[in-house]
């Protein structure tokens, strides 16, 4: 049996939730043991702190996402030394492994790793809702953008709920309003999972979204990733059953109509489970481990 080590556990809240459940089943299954040193460990874990791995040719270390966006604003990423070739960094998803290539990252192989959506804190609302209320999901894009999106719908007599992520909210407040509504308009900004949207999804309601195609559309951030040219996205994980999306505001209306004419085909609950539920990544976190 195997030891894991979580040297450094400062993981995003909602990564550290699924990697608890990832523990209890690894444990359940007697899989791995968790130990509290390094010495003792055969696998370590480290979210966003610089480890000499070369002092360690026996031991195997996942490193990541948290280190850095971009390697170059991480000083001790440069001195990650893989002569044993015993590391990976991790990223959420393919788009963020792409950056840090075009970034030139080589001292340790990237990996697309997703982190399990809850599907039973995030389900159906078991009384469906046919009502006319939308909501529009708002994240660092340029007003103007939020404000032809809202005219739009309220043309077509929707009744619009408007979350502006720049004045926060609380999770329970997002899971009742999202039982209110029959769709989502999304304008946000490049995600490297997207937890927000996969729950939405996760409770079966159908997106538009109005991807991004730069990460400098993000508007509090245009200086910082104006150099920037690997193709960013909103929607990571994605398939046409969760709904449409458009680049444009040229597509916005035509979206809109090929989207209101299918909203009741659309299964996105169900591509979340079949691609990033807890037991999904789970599969995929057991063979990444595995490897090792």
């Amino acid at each position: 049996m195997k030891s894991i080590f979580f040297y450094d556990s400062n993981y995003h809240f909602k990564n550290s939730l699924f990697l608890e459940k990832l523990t209890r089943f690894l444990q359940k299954q007697n899989q791995y043991s968790f130990v509290g040193n390094i010495d003792k460990a055969d696998i370590v874990f480290s979210a966003s702190k610089y480890l000499p791995i070369e002092k360690y040719p026996t031991k195997h270390f996942i490193f990541g996402p948290h280190f850095a966006v971009f390697p170059q604003d991480k000083p001790e990423l440069q001195y990650f030394n893989n002569i044993h070739r015993n590391a990976i960094y991790i990223q959420p998803s393919e788009w963020c492994v792409q950056v840090w290539k075009d970034l030139k990252f080589t001292q340790l192989p990237l990996v697309a790793m997703p982190f399990g959506v809850d599907t039973e804190k995030f389900k159906p609302n078991v009384n469906t809702n046919t009502g006319n209320y939308v909501l529009v999901y708002f994240k660092r894009r340029k007003r103007e953008e939020l404000v032809y999106v809202v005219n739009y719908l309220q043309q077509l007599e929707y009744q619009v709920i408007l979350l502006d992520t720049n004045k926060g909210y609380k999770e329970e407040d997002y899971i009742e309003t999202l039982k209110l509504v029959r769709f989502i308009v999304w304008i946000g900004t490049h995600e490297s999972q997207g937890f927000a949207l996969e729950e939405a999804l996760s409770m079966n309601i159908p997106i538009l979204v109005w991807n991004v195609t730069k990460m400098n559309q993000e508007i509090t951030q245009e200086e910082a990733y104006k150099k920037i040219e690997t193709r960013a996205t909103t929607i990571p994980y994605w398939d046409n059953r969760c709904g449409e999306y458009f680049h444009n505001k040229s597509e916005f209306i035509s979206t809109v109509e090929r989207f209101l004419f299918k909203l009741d085909t659309y299964k996105p609950r169900q591509y979340v489970l079949d691609n990033i539920n807890t037991e999904k990544c789970i599969e995929k976190w057991t063979k990444l481990l595995q490897q090792f």
